[in-house]
């Protein structure tokens, strides 16, 4: 297979600290830099953003890349467009290069979008004769046709993420690359991006896809990677990778009331009361992060109240990893009313059979007072996990159902 895209040893450190508040500043120091310099002294602190990474992608691959913030994912793609250099290791990238990293990168908001595709399909490499002929399937995909002889300042950000997209998928790249910014865009855009990106594929475009929705990497990446800290943690299918990936981040769960969840989602409260720890288990009451359509779960949410909290209710919901809300319930709508905790404790979520389809999924746990609306601890789409059908069914939920094939005898 033809290799475009080769990472050997790669490494890229950034300097930070030391910086200077003016121009003259910085001129007025220099020299004293410069013999700090020859010395082999520095001001500052270096953090590496990528350490020893080595991958390649080959003809009609496409490579998706995960990890927490500030993994080095989009350091990546900034090697990749050329936008920085390595700081040690070598990168090759042939080919013309497409590149959506930045949301509303390479426009001028004084120019309509019209004259942006122009300006941006001269950069990515195209003629006029060229851009004229995909101009129409540009502006018809970003779906901007009433918009198109607007200056694009006034565009929002779903609108610059539609015209972005379309120019960088229209100029026929030998190599795309896309960040998270197609996260901007609503769900039927997202949905015929995804779409272009397997198109794009399937016609030999070596695609980048970096991104935390997993069950989109899932769905388009024939190869992903983890990235933690700047190194390679995992390389291989999707599915391994998402496993090994949510895997770690069960296991590294926070327990400290003082953290927020390790990454994941968000957490606000007034803290009166606190969740200390959730933990999914499976039937064996053994932490699980893979689970099979039908398969019993278990959410065990530890708490502690410092002072007597009357009335609380505990909460549970399910989204999946695009967002979509699953379902949700909690103690007061269930009927489960508790007087009043105080100190530590724990309480049990417990699902028989697990309805959810192949997919990877978040739950949302919260601990509220008695009227369900004000929290005292609530943690977002904090804790991930992973479902996979042993069957080949459509959609989110698995319904009991059976066929009656010969129904003018019934």
């Amino acid at each position: 297979m033809s290799t475009l895209i080769h990472f050997e040893n790669v490494s890229k450190r950034y300097r930070v600290g030391a910086g200077h508040k003016s121009l003259r500043e910085a001129i007025q120091n220099w020299p004293k830099r410069l013999l700090n310099m020859h010395r082999g002294e520095t001001n500052g602190q270096y953090i590496w953003a990528l350490k020893d990474v080595n991958f390649e992608v080959n003809k009609g691959e496409t490579l998706g890349i995960i990890g927490h913030n500030g993994a080095g994912k989009t350091t990546i793609l900034k090697l990749l467009s050329r936008v920085v250099r390595p700081t040690a290791g070598k990168t090759r990238v042939n080919g013309r290069v497409a590149a959506l990293i930045e949301l509303g990168a390479g426009f001028h908001p004084e120019l309509s979008g019209r004259e942006n595709i122009y300006l941006n399909g001269v950069i990515l490499g195209l003629n006029k004769k060229q851009i004229n002929k995909k101009f129409d399937s540009i502006v018809a995909f970003a779906e901007l046709e009433k918009f198109i002889d607007m200056p694009v300042k006034r565009y929002s950000s779903g609108m610059y993420a539609r015209l972005g997209f379309s120019v960088a998928a229209h100029v026929d790249p030998d190599i795309l690359l896309v960040d998270e910014v197609l996260a901007v865009g609503d769900a039927a855009f997202q949905t015929r991006c995804l779409q272009r990106i397997a198109d794009l594929s399937r016609n030999g475009t070596r695609i980048v896809f970096v991104s935390h929705n997993l069950g989109a990497i899932q769905e388009v990446c024939n190869r992903a990677i983890w990235l933690a800290q700047g190194q390679i943690q995992a390389i291989d299918e999707p599915k391994e990778v998402i496993h090994h990936y949510l895997d770690h981040v069960r296991q590294t769960q926070f327990v400290d009331t003082n953290v927020s969840p390790s990454g994941h989602g968000s957490r606000q409260g007034s803290l009166e009361a606190m969740i200390t720890g959730v933990t999914i288990l499976d039937a064996e009451n053994r932490g699980k992060s893979v689970f099979t359509t039908g398969e019993p779960m278990r959410v065990r949410i530890c708490y502690e109240a410092r002072t007597p909290v009357q009335s609380p209710v505990f909460g549970v919901s399910i989204f999946r990893n695009d967002d979509l809300y699953c379902y949700g319930t909690n103690t007061k709508w269930d009927g489960q009313e508790i007087r009043i905790i105080q100190g530590t404790g724990a309480v049990e979520f417990y699902i028989p059979s697990l309805p959810l389809l192949s997919g990877t999924y978040a739950l949302t746990v919260g601990l509220m007072e008695s009227q369900a609306i004000a929290a005292y601890d609530f943690h977002h789409k904090a804790y991930p996990f992973e479902v996979r059908a042993p069957r080949k069914d459509y959609g989110i939920l698995y319904v009991e159902h059976q066929w009656i094939l010969d129904c003018a005898n019934t």
